[in-house]
């Protein structure tokens, strides 16, 4: 997850409100959704086409080019719809038209692609979908054009994982140690300079802790970051059990010959706790 310097969300992006459209009013745009709207589709979808040539605002000949695919679309010329797609929408500068909330317009009619034509377009929407530096769009648009792919996709899981930590509200930064991050399976690590924050699963934090502790002779568990939590009497959280500590030694797995010092114990379980060691803190 990154971060703006006041600390908001940069990525994942929160959804924003649509904006007014432009267009609404304008004699050309008018003209064209009247014979929309009185079902002449292919004067409609001539008068969008002419809009595309003619506007220079890129978001809004997008739109146009989307309307001109639709009106193909509702006449029934899906071959049409389909060339349509692949002139306006596989490059060139409407690629970065964006819709009035600000959902790219060449993704939406690139998954209509794939349901019209096939393996092509879908080669081209994955493609797209893993361009991050040139292809942006909001994260939810590419969660849910990912899973229409089947999900398939190397960044598909941190997408959720990032998408699911943002909706907790607790997307702030942290210390520069791993710590819990508001999920019962949830934890984060937050970079040196607070502007970004890494996600992680417990099965993930477990794999990793121990592979490192695999030459030791010792158990070696993690308590699930609910376990920091503790209750009061009335049933409200009351603050991290161990707040000096992340990963805990079982009393009876401790080994004298490991020779570890420091950490915390903690008082219910008789556990003791350490902190990962970060990029600030030594060893």
């Amino acid at each position: 997850m990154l971060l703006n310097r006041d600390g908001s969300a940069a990525y994942p992006s929160v959804p924003v409100q649509a904006a007014a459209d432009p267009s609404y009013q304008r004699a050309d745009w008018m003209a064209a959704r009247t014979l929309e709207n009185w079902h002449d589709f292919a004067g409609a979808a001539a008068a969008y086409a002419s809009i595309v040539k003619q506007d220079r605002d890129v978001s809004v000949a997008a739109r146009a080019a989307q309307a001109r695919i639709r009106c193909l679309m509702r006449s029934g010329e899906k071959n049409a719809a389909a060339r349509a797609i692949e002139e306006y929408f596989t490059g060139g500068r409407l690629m970065r038209g964006t819709d009035l909330a600000g959902r790219s317009i060449a993704a939406d009619e690139q998954l209509l692609a794939v349901r019209l034509s096939g393996r092509g377009a879908v080669e081209r929407l994955r493609s797209l979908l893993t361009n991050y530096a040139d292809a942006p769009m909001p994260t939810a648009q590419r969660l849910f054009l990912m899973e229409q792919m089947g999900g398939q996709f190397p960044t598909y899981e941190a997408e959720r994982l990032a998408a699911r930590f943002l909706e907790t509200g607790r997307a702030h930064p942290g210390e520069a140690m791993l710590e819990p991050a508001g999920g019962a399976d949830l934890w984060k690590l937050t970079a040196p300079g607070g502007r970004a924050i890494a996600l992680y699963r417990s099965a993930t934090v477990v794999s990793a802790i121990r592979g490192l502790a695999s030459g030791l002779t010792v158990t070696l568990s993690v308590a699930p970051p609910a376990a920091f939590l503790h209750p009061r009497a009335n049933g409200s959280p009351r603050g991290r059990i161990c707040p000096a500590g992340r990963f805990r030694f079982p009393p009876r797995a401790a080994n004298p010959s490991m020779r570890l010092s420091g950490g915390r114990e903690c008082p219910t379980s008789g556990s003791r706790f350490w902190r990962l060691p970060s990029s600030r803190s030594p060893p």
